[in-house]
């Protein structure tokens, strides 16, 4: 695919729930459709950055910290690496979200907030889970990277990047 243009309200429309637009070893791209008022999906966070562009309805973004930001058409919410985020349908009617994130889709985790297990974003089983203590009990690569962007040192120091030994 070299460019393909798409009608991405049209689509949500049509088909009325998320779809896959765009996979490529380098990032992916996604149609988010929210049915109705209410609709949320669990407080969690990415390896990769990704954007949200709101096309069509409202939708509230919360954070870890309670605080939250309403979005409206042409709106979009810049996340980096490990953000925990919440989306939420405050529309009363359905709502239609472009997502991007980096990385092909094969390779996206996704922590809860709560339970901090990781899983495959796409098939929603844990893979491993991230040890209270901190201890990385997780294959090596994107757990030791996740876990880095996840918590961070405490004594100030930014988290350590590049090779472990």
């Amino acid at each position: 695919m070299a460019i393909e243009i798409v009608d991405v309200t049209g689509l949500a429309r049509r088909i009325r729930k998320r779809k896959l637009l765009m996979n490529t070893d380098k990032m992916h791209a996604w149609e988010h459709y929210f049915k109705r008022r209410g609709e949320e999906n669990a407080l969690h966070c990415h390896a990769g950055d990704q954007t949200f562009v709101v096309l069509e309805g409202e939708c509230t973004i919360r954070f870890p910290d309670g605080g939250s930001e309403v979005m409206t058409p042409g709106m979009v919410a810049l996340i980096g690496a490990g953000s925990f985020y919440q989306l939420i349908n405050t529309n009363n009617g359905p709502t239609v979200l472009l997502g991007t994130r980096s990385g092909p889709k094969s390779s996206d985790k996704q922590v809860d907030y709560a339970s901090r297990k990781v899983r495959h974003a796409g098939d929603g089983k844990p893979d491993y889970v991230l040890g209270a203590d901190g201890e990385d009990r997780t294959p090596l690569g994107l757990a030791a990277r996740l876990k880095d962007a996840l918590f961070p040192r405490r004594n100030g120091l930014p988290p350590r990047r590049g090779p472990r030994t």
